[in-house]
C-alpha cells in the first residue's frame, strides 16, 4: 500500500510537468552526467531512452532490467533536479561515488523522491554523503554487496518513509539515529552480518522491521510491540519476551524464532484487541506452561516447535474449548528431548500435564516393546539402547500441523533422550594406549568376567567409521585382575595425526557394549619415518620429516646390538629420502636408528 502511494504521488507530479525526452535540450551539467553513465556503462544511447525531462533537467531516469553493466559515474551528482531514480534488475558495479548525495539537491516543490538501486552488483560502503539525500522518501539498496557499517548520516534523511537494505554484507550495529526517523514506517536489514544489540530507543513510528538473518544479541525492546509486522528471527537474542509484544493491539505478525529466547511465554489478554494472524516462537529455549488463551484464538497461526515444552497447560484447552477442534493451525511438534530419569534397572519421564492423561510408550533399539497410561516407570530387563515417546488424551484437540510429520492435526509427540543399558557381565577398569617405534600399543584391564567371549579392537582415522582390525579372546569367566594388550603395527604408515580406539566386547550369547573412545597422537615427525619396501633386498630407501636442517645418522643393527651399517650426511628441513646399501647384510631382522637435530627414532626391517 505504502509503495502505490509513493508511485501514485510521482504520477501525478509527472502529468502536471511538461516531460521532455531529448538529449540536445539538457542543460550542460546533465548532458555530462547522461553522456558519462551511457560511456560508463557500455549501452550507446539506452540510457537516454529511460530519460524524463522538463525545462532542460533530467527529472525521471528509470533503467531498471536493462542489462546495463559498468558503474555509476561522479557526474551522477549533477542530476539535482532528479525525482526518480531506478537502475534496479542490472549488473551494475564498484561503489556509489561520494557525489551521489547531491541527486535531488535542487528540488523545491514538493515530490516523493525514490531512489531504487536494487539487484545489481553495488558494493563498498554507503557514502557518508548519502545523508545529505533529505528529500528522499523511499531509498531500496536490497540484494548488492554493499559492506562496512551503516553511516549514521542515514539518521538525517528526515523524510525517509522507506528504507530497504537487505540482503547485503553490512557489519556492526545498527545507528539508533536510523530507527527515530521521524517518518519512517519501513526498515529492513535483514540478510546482512549485523552485530551488537537492538538499539533501545523511546518511541519509532516504525510498522514494518526486518531484521532477520543477522548477528544480533541482547533484549527484544518493547518497542516491537508496536509494529505491524517485526521479523527478528535467525539472530541470538536472549532473555524474555516482553510482555508487551505478546499482548500488542497493532501485532498481525511476528517471528522471533530460531533465537536464545527463555523462559515462558507471556501471560496475553485477550481483552486487548488481540490482533495477531502469524506468531512464530520455534527453536527457541522457551518452556513452562503453553497459555490456553493462545492455544484458543481462532486465525491464529502459531508455531512452537523446537523448544522445551511439555504438556504443560494441555488441560486448558478443553476447559475453554472442550471438545471442539480448534480452527486454525498450531506447529507444536517437535520438542526438545525430555530427559529420562533412571534408577536402577528402571527409566522414567516427566512429560508435565497429568500423567492420568499421558501414554507412554517404551522402545528399544527403535522397536516399541510396550505401552502404559499414566505411569512413566518401566523396568529394563535386556541390553539396548531405550526411550520413551509420549502423547496426552487432550492434545489431540489442537488441530496441529507437524513440522515432522507433515500432516494436518497430528498427533503431538514427545521424545525422550536414548539411553544405553548394559546387562553384560564385565568390569572394565582402564583402556590406555601409548606410541612406541612406530606402533600403538593398547592395554586394558578388567575385574571380573562372565560368559565373556572376546575383545574386537576398532580403529577409526579422521571422519570414517570404526573398522575392525583385531579381536583378543577373553578369560570367559574371572573374578581376579585380567590384562589385555594388543599391537596395532606400523600406525606411522597412517596418513593422519591423530587415530582413535575402542573396544566391542562380546558374550558368548552375542551381547555387546563399547568400551569409551581412545584417542592417540602420532608424532608428527614419525607420521614420515619409513624404510620401503620392507622386507628389502640391496638397496632401502629411508624417509624421514626434519624440522631443521642439519647433520643426520643412521645407523642399522642386528638384534644383538652391534653396528653392522653406519650411515650419516645433511638433512633439509622438511622430507628427506635417503637411500641405504644393505647388498652386504644377511638376511634377518635389523634395528634402523635414525638420529637428527630434533629427535631420535627407530623402526624394525627384514632384509631378504
Amino acid at each position: 500500500m505504502k509503495a502505490k502511494v509513493l508511485l501514485i504521488s510521482i504520477f501525478i507530479y509527472f502529468i502536471a510537468s511538461p516531460f521532455k525526452t531529448n538529449a540536445q535540450s539538457l542543460i550542460p551539467q546533465d548532458s555530462i552526467a547522461m553522456s558519462d553513465f551511457d560511456n560508463a556503462t557500455g549501452k550507446t544511447g539506452i540510457v537516454y531512452a529511460g530519460m524524463t525531462t522538463s525545462a532542460g533537467r533530467v527529472i525521471y531516469l528509470d533503467l531498471h532490467n536493462k542489462h546495463l553493466t559498468g558503474k555509476i559515474p561522479p557526474s551522477i551528482g549533477n542530476l539535482t533536479e532528479l525525482v526518480r531514480l531506478d537502475l534496479s534488475n542490472n549488473q551494475l558495479s564498484d561503489s556509489l561515488p561520494s557525489s551521489f548525495g547531491n541527486i535531488g539537491d535542487s528540488i523545491t516543490t514538493y515530490v516523493l523522491l525514490t531512489i531504487n538501486l536494487s539487484n545489481n552488483n553495488l558494493s563498498g560502503k554507503i557514502p557518508a554523503s548519502f545523508g545529505n539525500l533529505t528529500k528522499v522518501k523511499s531509498v531500496d539498496l536490497s540484494y548488492n554487496q554493499f559492506s562496512g557499517m551503516l553511516p549514521s548520516s542515514l539518521g538525517s534523511m528526515t523524510d525517509l518513509v522507506q528504507l530497504i537494505l537487505n540482503d547485503n554484507q553490512f557489519t556492526d550495529s545498527i545507528p539508533s539515529s536510523i530507527l527515530q526517523l521521524p517518518n519512517l514506517t519501513q526498515l529492513a536489514l535483514d540478510s546482512n552480518h549485523l552485530t551488537g544489540k537492538i538499539p533501545s530507543i523511546p518511541k519509532s513510528p516504525l510498522q514494518d522491521l526486518s531484521l532477520s538473518h543477522n548477528r544480533l544479541r541482547g533484549t527484544i525492546p518493547d518497542y516491537i510491540g508496536n509494529l505491524h509486522t517485526g521479523d527478528l528471527s535467525f539472530n541470538q537474542l536472549s532473555d524474555t519476551i516482553p510482555s508487551n509484544v505478546l499482548n500488542s493491539t497493532t501485532l498481525a505478525s511476528l517471528s522471533i524464532s530460531n533465537n536464545h529466547l527463555t523462559g515462558n511465554i507471556p501471560v496475553v489478554n485477550i481483552k486487548n484487541n488481540f490482533t495477531f494472524k502469524n506468531l512464530d516462537l520455534s527453536n527457541n529455549l522457551l518452556k513452562g506452561s503453553i497459555t490456553p488463551t493462545l492455544l484458543n484464538l481462532e486465525d491464529l497461526q502459531f508455531r512452537l516447535n523446537y523448544n522445551q515444552f511439555t504438556f504443560d497447560g494441555i488441560e486448558g484447552i478443553t476447559q475453554t474449548k472442550a471438545n471442539d477442534y480448534l480452527s486454525y493451525a498450531v506447529v507444536y511438534t517437535p520438542q526438545a528431548n525430555l530427559p529420562l530419569i533412571k534408577n536402577g534397572d528402571s527409566i522414567s519421564v516427566s512429560a508435565g500435564g497429568n500423567p492420568v492423561n499421558d501414554t507412554f510408550r517404551l522402545f528399544r533399539n527403535d522397536t516399541l516393546l510396550t505401552t502404559q497410561v499414566g505411569d512413566s516407570v518401566f523396568s529394563l530387563t535386556r541390553p539396548g539402547k531405550y526411550n520413551i515417546t509420549v502423547t496426552h488424551s487432550d492434545a489431540d484437540k489442537i488441530y496441529n500441523q507437524s513440522t515432522l510429520q507433515g500432516g494436518i492435526n497430528s498427533i503431538l509427540l514427545l521424545n525422550s533422550d536414548v539411553i544405553s543399558y548394559n546387562l553384560l557381565p564385565l568390569e572394565l577398569l582402564s583402556f590406555t594406549g601409548t606410541i612406541q617405534h612406530g606402533d600403538a600399543l593398547l592395554q586394558w584391564q578388567t575385574s571380573s568376567e562372565t560368559n565373556m567371549d572376546n575383545f574386537v579392537v576398532q580403529r577409526i582415522i579422521g571422519g570414517m567409521q570404526f573398522q575392525d582390525i583385531g579381536h583378543v579372546n577373553a578369560a570367559g569367566n574371572s573374578h581376579i585382575l585380567k590384562q589385555y594388550n594388543y599391537i596395532d603395527n606400523d600406525i606411522n604408515k597412517i596418513n593422519s595425526d591423530i587415530v582413535h580406539y575402542r573396544l566391542k566386547m562380546i558374550d558368548k550369547d552375542g551381547a555387546f557394549i563399547f568400551s569409551n573412545i581412545l584417542t592417540l597422537k602420532i608424532n608428527t615427525l614419525d607420521s614420515k619415518f619409513n624404510i620401503y619396501p620392507n622386507p628389502s633386498k640391496n638397496i632401502a630407501a629411508v624417509s624421514f620429516n626434519s624440522t631443521a636442517a642439519g647433520k643426520y645418522t643412521i645407523d642399522i643393527m642386528d638384534l644383538s646390538g652391534k653396528i653392522v651399517t653406519h650411515i650419516e650426511g645433511t638433512a633439509t628441513t622438511g622430507f628427506n629420502i635417503v637411500n641405504a646399501n644393505l647388498k652386504m647384510l644377511a638376511q634377518g631382522t635389523y634395528i634402523l636408528n635414525l638420529k637428527t637435530l630434533d629427535s631420535i627414532r627407530s623402526l624394525k626391517f627384514i632384509k631378504n
